[in-house]
């Protein structure tokens, strides 16, 4: 037997279009993200899926409502996406024009920079970690489907692959970004895929 989770960053939104930052910011999906979420729906059809779990956030609980259609949500806070702070709704350029020495800092190195007014790097880690071994107990020997945000997976793919670079995960919105598998016996993660 094994624990299976199915890590699915949510679909589009108009700020993301806008390259704007979004962590507790609460927009919806677009009309696209709404489209991803059917797809991503029916590409899973044949998958047992025993739990969904998703953020609080609109963009993700709206995208599992979709995708998932007729199966219990569960909502868990702690999946949020990283409070930026200073950063909250602003754009890239934005970002670059007010505040560039700490924006050159977050790009090059995200956890040696604590955004002013946000969540520390340390604080989201810790609640991540928390969400996802709750999941973990909760589904022992099941399979979880678990919608959340890029910060939130990068966050958690880095912690149990022993990634230390959270930017190299390329994730693409309203898609699967990653299969974890534990077998029941051992105590390590393996990635049964990585998107």
């Amino acid at each position: 037997m094994q624990t299976k989770l199915i890590i699915i960053r949510h679909g589009i939104t108009d700020w993301s279009l806008a390259k704007r930052y979004c962590g507790w910011n609460d927009v919806e999906i677009n009309n696209i993200g709404k489209e991803q979420a059917l797809k991503l729906g029916e590409r899973i059809a044949g998958e047992k899926i025993d739990a969904v779990y998703t953020s609080s956030a609109k963009r993700a609980h709206e995208f599992a409502e979709i995708a998932f259609k007729g199966l219990p949500i569960t909502v868990m806070a702690g999946l949020k996406e990283m409070d930026f702070g200073i950063f909250e709704g602003l754009t890239y350029g934005e970002i670059m024009q007010k505040y560039p020495d700490i924006y050159s800092k977050w790009v090059d190195n995200p956890c040696s920079v604590d955004i002013p007014e946000g969540e520390s790097m340390k604080d989201f880690k810790k609640r991540i970690g928390a969400s996802f071994k709750e999941i973990i107990r909760q589904n022992k020997n099941k399979t979880a489907a678990v919608v959340t945000h890029a910060g939130t997976i990068k966050m958690i793919i880095s912690d149990i692959l022993g990634i230390e670079d959270i930017w190299k995960a390329e994730l693409k919105w309203g898609s699967i970004c990653a299969v974890l598998s534990k077998e029941e016996k051992g105590d390590r993660w393996v990635k049964s895929h990585l998107f």
